[in-house]
């Protein structure tokens, strides 16, 4: 059974927890069965058919929303399968579905601005070295004390998004201060926080360091999808900034003096993005 197959099953699957549409899980099945599943020999992977990816999309979304409306009702078990199966953290999915985080899965105390000068040497790496830096940061030990389980933000509010995003950003401990520059101002971002506002470009923005896929934010925020239609912080800074969830300031230090080593960088000011963006991604 090919890669792609097996994981459409897997939304099948997930489907059936999420009381998804019986129109979507046939929509899948039938769009698997018409359109053959195809390998691109120059790349070695495998190729969607183009209904097939559609529908996974869709479903993709159902999931998420069921997350966002229901996810109280599910327990925790349930909710580490639907994080596995969507290929989002843990920590993430609990705080969508609005249950504890708990402390293992949080970031130790540490310092800010160690967090926010890590953040910004990373950027000066091109993907390879942002690789090498994620495989380092995977392999420090856990060193700083394990925080107090963190309680699900109240959640009656009609927009539930900024709730999400702000829990989103506490998981990799940044707060407005240490969050990566985006081409946000920080009044931007705080107005994203505290519901204002949460238009598709800004959460193009914000994706990247999150490691998430902008759809899927636009999905949590009831945004409607659309092209990208500038240049955006690539998700692999995302992943090196996930992997540096458990470490503490002395380790994030440690892995800033190593992105410089690697960089070579010339020092620039702080806000400044990313030049690497989704466009510039080999995997994009």
């Amino acid at each position: 059974m090919s890669n792609l197959r097996r994981r459409c099953r897997s939304y099948v699957l997930a489907s059936r927890e999420h009381k998804i549409t019986s129109e979507a899980r046939t929509a899948c099945r039938t769009a698997c069965r018409a359109e053959p599943v195809t390998a691109d020999r120059r790349t070695r992977r495998t190729v969607a058919p183009a209904a097939c990816s559609t529908v996974l999309a869709m479903m993709r979304a159902e999931v998420l929303r069921g997350l966002l409306n229901s996810g109280r009702d599910y327990d925790v078990p349930r909710l580490e399968a639907v994080a596995a199966q969507l290929g989002l953290p843990t920590a993430d999915v609990l705080v969508v579905a609005g249950h504890p985080v708990p402390g293992s899965l949080l970031p130790p105390d540490r310092d800010t601005r160690a967090l926010h000068t890590f953040a910004h040497r990373v950027t000066h790496c091109n993907h390879e070295q942002m690789a090498t830096l994620r495989e380092l940061l995977l392999t420090l030990p856990r060193e700083g004390e394990i925080p107090q389980p963190r309680m699900p933000a109240d959640p009656t509010g009609t927009d539930p998004f900024p709730a999400v995003l702000g829990g989103l950003m506490l998981n990799r401990g940044f707060d407005l201060q240490s969050f990566p520059f985006v081409g946000l101002s920080m009044s931007t971002i705080k107005g994203m926080l505290a519901g204002r506002w949460h238009r598709y470009s800004q959460l193009q923005a914000v994706a990247g360091p999150l490691c998430w896929r902008t759809a899927d934010l636009a999905t949590l925020a009831g945004e409607p999808l659309r092209a990208l239609d500038h240049r955006t912080m690539c998700h692999h800074l995302g992943a090196v900034l996930l992997a540096a969830v458990p470490a503490t300031t002395t380790q994030l230090l440690h892995a800033a003096h190593e992105a410089d080593r690697m960089s070579r960088r010339q020092d620039r000011p702080t806000g400044t993005p990313i030049p690497h963006g989704v466009y510039d991604c080999p995997y994009a």
